[in-house]
């Protein structure tokens, strides 16, 4: 008798635990103007150097219907600099009975070019999943190690309209020896609060229970309306240059004699093409004629590779390409 008492306990027990996320757990305040309600969000970065930091990412999302879809979607931007490892999804039907699960090799891997790119090697990773059936439940989860330190993503609530959050941490431990500076913005609004905690090399932010933002006419984005909190390493490494951030001053150093004064270099066919233009008049007027003169000559497309729009191109090559400008762009 005890026996069979006992296995019922294990199999309530399971049944329990088997349904984690049921769409009926969700705070009917929550549910108000949101197309999707973030369950649960965790960030852990641990900061080991100058040039390495690892990420651990794991969202929680119920989609409630076909609108909040594209607010659920699993994807992974990543770059030369940024390795990905750990991924997985699990998908959840209306109960929190799991459905099905999904690995890094489930995924599709794209170029990452916003409109007007010409090339990059910015890729994303990304999950294309279509339901049959809502509302259901997508736990997300990945580890990212990147050697670039000098961007560090804000922490906020959610980036979209109707879409509301229950919990959202972002946990910080630090080992690098090196001082992590930390901003809070408030909410301009009082729509939502950040919670502060830990002490030492470890600090904890989040936020609790932050309804939707409805999508009304004219409403500002919700990242003016949320509270976020901000965050820069006083020495950090960039594509293997590395700097300084104790103040403006220090950064641009850093800018110019790393990436501005190398690029500053002219040829003598550079300088004979510009003695014939025959410049006269004050500095203003000569810098005037050279900028009209180029904008005559030159055309732009975006190259986004390595460092990024950081790093000027050599002029020498930009006079060998028939004028041709490759503005680069940053990557974040």
């Amino acid at each position: 008798m005890m026996k069979i008492l006992f296995l019922g306990a294990l199999s309530t027990a399971s049944l329990y635990f088997a349904q984690i996320y049921p769409v009926s757990s969700i705070p009917e305040n929550l549910k108000k103007n949101a197309n999707a309600v973030i369950r649960k969000d965790l960030t852990t970065v641990q900061i080991n150097k100058i040039d390495e930091i690892k990420y651990q990412y794991n969202t929680v999302t119920t989609v409630l219907n076909k609108d909040g879809s594209e607010k659920a979607i699993a994807y992974i931007p990543y770059d030369k600099a940024r390795s990905i490892s750990d991924v997985k999804v699990i998908i959840y039907d209306e109960f929190g009975k799991k459905i099905k699960s999904y690995s890094k090799s489930d995924f599709s891997d794209f170029a990452n070019n916003t409109q007007g790119v010409f090339y990059s090697d910015n890729r994303v990773m990304v999950l294309l999943y279509n339901s049959v059936q809502y509302p259901y439940t997508i736990d997300f989860s990945y580890q990212s190690e990147d050697k670039n330190t000098i961007f560090i993503p804000d922490f906020l609530p959610f980036y979209s309209t109707n879409t509301s959050l229950e919990e959202s941490q972002m946990k910080i431990v630090n080992t690098s020896g090196i001082d992590l500076r930390t901003k809070v913005y408030p909410s301009k609004y009082n729509y939502a609060s950040v919670i502060e905690g830990g002490t030492g090399n470890e600090k904890t932010y989040s936020y609790k229970n932050v309804p939707a933002i409805d999508d009304v006419s004219m409403i500002p984005e919700p990242v003016k309306i949320l509270p976020k909190v901000s965050f820069a390493l006083k020495k950090f490494n960039l594509a293997g240059k590395q700097g300084t951030l104790n103040n403006w001053t220090d950064f641009g150093t850093w800018y110019y004699n790393n990436l501005i004064e190398p690029a500053a270099v002219s040829t003598p066919e550079i300088k004979a093409e510009v003695a014939a233009l025959q410049l006269q008049g004050s500095v203003e007027e000569k810098v005037k004629k050279i900028y009209q003169y180029m904008q005559t000559k030159t055309r732009y497309i975006y190259v986004g590779l390595g460092i990024g729009g950081w790093l000027p191109m050599m002029p020498d090559e930009v006079h060998k390409k028939d004028m041709v400008i490759v503005k680069v762009l940053p990557i974040i």
